[in-house]
């Protein structure tokens, strides 16, 4: 972006890096600008004409249409009464007499006879209109857009006067005023030749169109002044008036050169000023990089990972903001040219485990989470969309964290269960009390649609497969049931219901054993656990053998990675239990801790290692991470909370334990949290000056 570009320059949000601007930039426009506007001022003012007070040849023309200019110049000139025309008359030579003469019969007539003053910069014979499209103004050429209406008459009558004879003025020297316009001009990337005051206009006009925008109103109409003067295209444009949605404010032309940035334009002055600095207030979202000094004035400091701003010609450099959200700290601004310090680069954060790396869209109203056998998928389940989301986790993948593909199931789905070779899920229909067979076997020409329909009891909720891939457990909610499916290929039963387990008060979750002997059922109607037992091999199989009262609502159930442990997600007491599961121990199948967790806790899940615990809190809109790790000093205590997004009730943990999934039911998306954030690197700080 443009360094003088101060207005329009809007906070700038850090993204893959940022843009420098070479120092000889700073001084080759900035510089430009300023001796542009001091030499083409001074040009401004020095004398164009005077007049002749010794008769001899003074007009640079002998044509008619040098007789006119000068006819109208010197009635403009005594009308204005200028002690700069001496009012003589006189001869004058040969090339002069044509001009006297002019000048003569217009005096004579002046009272009948009307003139128009020609828009000339000087005394040169111009053409009375400009060409299509272009005005002149002092000289240069100006697009059109930037010129008032055109004039086509602006009438003045001449008064009787003796008028002088003009000459010009003495040339200049050669290379003086016309060689500092060309060089000027090519600085600003103009061509030469023209006159410095050029630039100027040039100047005039572009504040002039900053305050009241390019393309805001009308041009005001041309008029007699007192003097009886037509407008001239420069006051014409002076006198542009504002559009409806523009406002005049005192000093903002005064701004461009000199002042200080501000949140809303964070660059300073062209002139002088420091860039501003943000802070929390000012940057509540993303990184922003401090504002960028004047030609004297010091860089603003960046905030949360944004740079600090650079010094132009004399002063420091901001500092690089340090890493609050984000991983690295910003780099620090460079000092001045001449002399400054740079800026101190940015922070770098600290190892911060557990923060949310991305949210992504899913289905209405996502419910569960089920992790693929290869862990490279995670399966959501949308509750008001009767689909499933395939949202592929593989972070090697070019469609990683993206879904995949949505799959049309049963009416309410809630939950589903993989099997562990990767071909199949199996996913419950509350509202159709069935369960459909998706295929999700990538070689298959069936690949991610439903292949089939299983019925079962009423309103099943949870969903398992057992650890040999040979049989499915639901749990059938307004049956107070479990119903046990074949889903052995090789079976004869294949994909039938093979057994009903009664259990407790509306069974709404269940988890099984890495072992596969036991499955465990939270009756959310009776505040309690049903134990199944699911070994084939067993006297007892698929009958309960046990019921533990956990005193409150169990949600949400599950094992920990070596199977003696049980935790249950409690929705009223806002707490999970901790059940010893180990058959060898004397407290086994009894609840040994409660831990207090967020508000309403719906499913949990246990860390690939066993050391933590992962519960969602349905109004707490956050993630409770439970210490569940005998050795650690921090035992059956929560460590860390972990705010997602709205009313979240499924969580899944890849095999890695790197990253939690998180539906968010009531934002129809699921939250990423990362387990391990390395520490971020720290900004680099800036260059000094030369001194």
């Amino acid at each position: 972006m443009d360094s003088f570009d101060t207005t329009s320059h809007a906070r700038g949000h850090r993204a893959n890096g940022s843009t420098t601007t070479s120092y000889a930039g700073y001084v080759g426009r900035v510089g430009a600008l300023a001796v542009a506007l001091g030499v083409g001022a001074a040009v401004a003012s020095m004398p164009v004409a005077f007049a002749d007070t010794t008769g001899s040849a003074g007009s640079r023309g002998s044509s008619s249409a040098d007789s006119s200019a000068v006819s109208s110049a010197a009635a403009k000139v005594s009308s204005r009464g200028t002690s700069r025309v001496r009012g003589t008359s006189g001869g004058g030579s040969s090339r002069g007499a044509g001009s006297a003469a002019s000048v003569g019969a217009s005096s004579s007539s002046a009272k009948n006879q009307r003139r128009m003053l020609p828009a000339a910069r000087d005394l040169n014979p111009v053409a009375a209109s400009p060409i299509d499209g272009v005005g002149v103004i002092a000289g240069s050429v100006v697009p059109s857009s930037l010129t008032p209406s055109p004039v086509s008459s602006v009438e003045w009558e001449a008064p009787a006067v003796t008028a002088p004879v003009l000459r010009s003025a003495p040339r200049a020297a050669a290379g003086s005023v016309d060689a500092v316009g060309s060089r000027v001009l090519a600085w600003l990337g103009g061509g030469g030749g023209d006159s410095a005051t050029g630039p100027l206009g040039w100047a005039v006009l572009a504040s002039a169109r900053r305050e009241f925008g390019a393309a805001a109103g009308t041009v005001a109409p041309a008029a007699v002044v007192s003097s009886g003067e037509p407008v001239t295209p420069l006051a014409a444009a002076a006198l542009r008036a504002p559009g409806a949605s523009a406002t005049w404010q005192p000093g903002s032309i005064l701004r461009i050169f000199v002042g200080n940035g501000t949140a809303k334009n964070p660059n300073a002055g062209i002139l002088l000023g420091n860039g501003f600095s943000y802070d929390a207030t000012t940057c509540p979202t993303g990184s922003c990089d401090g504002g960028e000094a004047g030609l004297l004035g010091n860089g603003g400091n960046g905030y949360n990972g944004g740079s600090g701003g650079s010094a132009r010609w004399l002063g420091h450099g901001g500092n690089g903001g340090d890493a609050i959200t984000v991983a690295d700290g910003g780099d620090g601004g460079r000092g001045g040219l001449f002399a400054g310090y740079g800026g101190d680069g940015g922070a770098g954060a600290d190892s911060a485990p557990y923060a949310v790396s991305a949210t992504i869209a899913v289905g209405d109203a996502p419910r569960r989470v089920t992790i693929s056998a290869d862990g490279t998928a995670a399966y959501i389940t949308n509750y008001g969309g009767a689909s499933v989301s395939v949202l592929d986790i593989d972070p090697t993948s070019a469609t990683y964290n993206t879904v995949t593909a949505t799959i049309a199931v049963g009416i309410n789905p809630v939950d589903s269960g993989a099997t562990p070779d990767g071909t199949r899920l199996y996913v419950t229909n509350s509202g159709a009390d069935s369960l459909s067979l998706v295929d999700v076997d990538p070689a298959s020409a069936t690949y991610d649609t439903v292949i089939g329909t299983i019925g079962v009891g009423s309103e099943p909720r949870g969903v398992v497969v057992t650890p040999d891939g040979t049989r499915a457990y639901t749990a059938d909610s307004g049956g107070e049931s479990l119903s046990v499916i074949d889903i052995d290929p090789a079976s004869a039963d294949y994909n039938t219901v093979i057994a009903t387990v009664s259990v407790g008060l509306k069974p709404w979750a269940l988890t099984v054993s890495p072992d596969g002997s036991r499955i465990y059922t939270g009756n959310t109607g009776d505040k309690s656990l049903s134990v199944i037992d699911t070994d084939p091999a067993s006297a007892t199989y698929n009958t309960v053998i046990d019921t533990i009262s956990t005193a409150t609502d169990p949600w949400g159930v599950a094992f920990s990675p070596g199977g003696t442990r049980v935790y249950t997600a409690n929705f009223n007491d806002s707490s999970m239990s901790v059940i010893d599961a180990d058959p060898a121990s004397a407290t086994y199948n009894t609840v040994i801790a409660t831990i207090a967790v967020g508000e309403a806790p719906r499913v949990l899940v246990a860390s690939p290692t066993g050391a933590q615990v992962y519960v969602t809190n349905s109004e707490g809109d956050s993630v409770s991470v439970v210490d569940v790790d005998p050795a650690s000093a921090t035992y059956n205590t929560v460590i860390a909370t972990v705010a997602v997004g709205a009313q979240p009730i499924g969580v899944g943990v890849s095999l890695d334990g790197t990253h939690i999934y998180v539906t968010n039911f009531a934002g129809d998306s699921v939250s990423v949290i990362d387990t391990v954030n390395p520490a971020g690197n720290g900004g680099n700080g800036g260059n000094a000056g030369a001194l």
